[in-house]
């Protein structure tokens, strides 16, 4: 059984809808990210930096469990342990974890940088949120390039690439972003978001 630490953000959202799509057995529980939180002990073992989402996987193949933390090292475990949601080719295998790490280091950088910066003081802040708007229009707009090209972000299958950016969409609608703008992006979306796994993952809050 897997242990999977998460609450209500993308990045939570990563982890459970990529248990969800892998088929995978496992049992959540909430963190509080409230500032000041007490966090469980069993949480800060698995994650030292206090972030979620972390997992504890008690079923491995020499018995001895493992414990991870953030989103692309959990995707690469679970997506080799399972054999699934990972290109045939080295090339689209490489262009998914291409996309992972666009997805973790860019997006993943801009969505807390605003939502920090507007908790501090928006109108001495307005460069860097703004700064931060255009890294994700930067984002969006090669998310849309590629995705003209081919249904998926690595190719013609649902990869972990595109579990881990499903939650990217309404993360950035409730921030905002118009993305009508990119209509691939959008395309792709009603897509991946009509997925079981994806809206079963999209549920769970902790």
């Amino acid at each position: 059984m897997i242990t999977l630490f998460t609450g209500p953000t993308g990045n939570g959202y990563r982890a459970s809808i990529l248990l969800e799509e892998l088929g995978l057995a496992y049992v959540a529980r909430a963190i509080d990210l409230q500032a000041g939180a007490a966090r469980p002990a069993a949480f800060l073992a698995a994650s030292p930096l206090g972030k979620i989402p972390a997992i504890v996987d008690d079923d491995t193949a020499d018995g001895a469990p493992i414990a991870l933390a953030e989103s692309l090292a959990i995707a690469l475990y679970l997506v080799e342990k399972t054999g699934r949601l990972s290109p045939a080719t080295p090339a689209k295998r490489a262009r998914a974890w291409e996309w992972a790490a666009i997805v973790a280091s860019g997006f993943g950088a801009a969505f807390p940088g605003i939502f920090f910066a507007r908790q501090l003081d928006e109108a001495s802040h307005g460069k860097v949120i703004a700064r931060h708007f255009e890294e994700l229009d930067r984002g969006f707009a090669a998310m849309d390039s590629n995705l003209a090209a081919r249904p998926f972000l690595a190719g013609d299958s649902f990869s972990f690439a595109d579990a881990l950016a499903a939650p990217l969409l309404p993360t950035a609608r409730a921030f905002g972003v118009d993305l009508s703008r990119f209509p691939n992006v959008e395309r792709w979306g009603q897509v991946v978001h009509a997925r079981p796994a994806v809206q079963r993952g999209m549920a769970v809050k902790g």
